[in-house]
Protein backbone atom coordinates (compact mmCIF):
# COMPACT_ATOMS: atom_id res chain seq x y z
CA UNK A 1 0.00 0.00 0.00
CA UNK A 2 2.94 2.33 0.83
CA UNK A 3 3.92 1.91 -2.79
CA UNK A 4 0.83 3.54 -4.01
CA UNK A 5 1.28 6.65 -2.16
CA UNK A 6 4.35 7.79 -4.30
CA UNK A 7 1.75 8.04 -7.57
CA UNK A 8 -0.17 10.70 -5.90
CA UNK A 9 -0.01 14.44 -6.87
CA UNK A 10 1.69 15.59 -3.38
CA UNK A 11 2.45 18.95 -5.16
CA UNK A 12 -1.41 19.87 -4.95
CA UNK A 13 -2.76 19.95 -1.77
CA UNK A 14 -6.09 18.94 -2.87
CA UNK A 15 -4.96 15.87 -3.97
CA UNK A 16 -2.43 15.33 -0.83
CA UNK A 17 -4.76 16.20 1.63
CA UNK A 18 -6.97 13.72 0.84
CA UNK A 19 -4.39 11.04 0.49
CA UNK A 20 -3.04 11.63 3.41
CA UNK A 21 -6.53 11.47 5.45
CA UNK A 22 -7.33 8.18 3.89
CA UNK A 23 -3.61 6.62 4.54
CA UNK A 24 -3.83 7.75 8.41
CA UNK A 25 -7.47 6.45 8.41
CA UNK A 26 -7.11 3.03 7.79
CA UNK A 27 -4.58 1.99 10.72
CA UNK A 28 -5.62 4.52 13.14
CA UNK A 29 -9.70 2.95 12.28
CA UNK A 30 -8.55 -0.54 12.13
CA UNK A 31 -10.38 -0.47 8.91
CA UNK A 32 -9.66 -0.18 5.05
CA UNK A 33 -13.16 0.79 4.45
CA UNK A 34 -13.13 3.84 7.07
CA UNK A 35 -10.45 4.99 5.45
CA UNK A 36 -11.74 4.83 2.20
CA UNK A 37 -14.66 6.54 2.96
CA UNK A 38 -13.05 9.32 4.89
CA UNK A 39 -10.67 9.92 2.07
CA UNK A 40 -13.92 10.33 -0.62
CA UNK A 41 -15.76 12.90 2.00
CA UNK A 42 -12.09 15.07 2.75
CA UNK A 43 -11.57 15.02 -1.51
CA UNK A 44 -14.84 16.13 -1.93
CA UNK A 45 -14.83 18.45 1.34
CA UNK A 46 -11.74 20.06 0.15
CA UNK A 47 -12.16 20.44 -3.85
CA UNK A 48 -15.18 21.89 -3.13
CA UNK A 49 -14.36 24.72 -0.16
CA UNK A 50 -10.87 25.06 -2.29
CA UNK A 51 -13.41 26.33 -5.54
CA UNK A 52 -12.55 23.95 -7.57
CA UNK A 53 -15.84 21.86 -7.68
CA UNK A 54 -15.24 21.61 -11.70
CA UNK A 55 -12.98 18.85 -11.04
CA UNK A 56 -14.75 16.67 -9.37
CA UNK A 57 -16.85 13.57 -10.70
CA UNK A 58 -20.43 13.30 -10.30
CA UNK A 59 -19.77 9.79 -8.85
CA UNK A 60 -17.14 10.39 -6.66
CA UNK A 61 -19.98 13.10 -5.36
CA UNK A 62 -22.38 10.76 -5.01
CA UNK A 63 -19.86 7.82 -3.26
CA UNK A 64 -18.79 10.70 -0.89
CA UNK A 65 -22.41 11.53 0.15
CA UNK A 66 -23.33 7.66 0.19
CA UNK A 67 -20.50 7.40 2.89
CA UNK A 68 -21.87 10.80 4.94
CA UNK A 69 -24.65 9.41 5.10
CA UNK A 70 -23.38 5.93 6.17
CA UNK A 71 -21.58 7.05 9.14
CA UNK A 72 -24.50 10.17 10.43
CA UNK A 73 -27.05 6.74 10.04
CA UNK A 74 -25.52 3.87 10.79
CA UNK A 75 -22.53 4.19 13.10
Amino acid sequence: MAGSLAHADWDDPTEAAPVLIAALAMPLTFSIAEGIALGFISFVAIKTLSGRFKDLNPAVIVLALLFVAKFLFLD
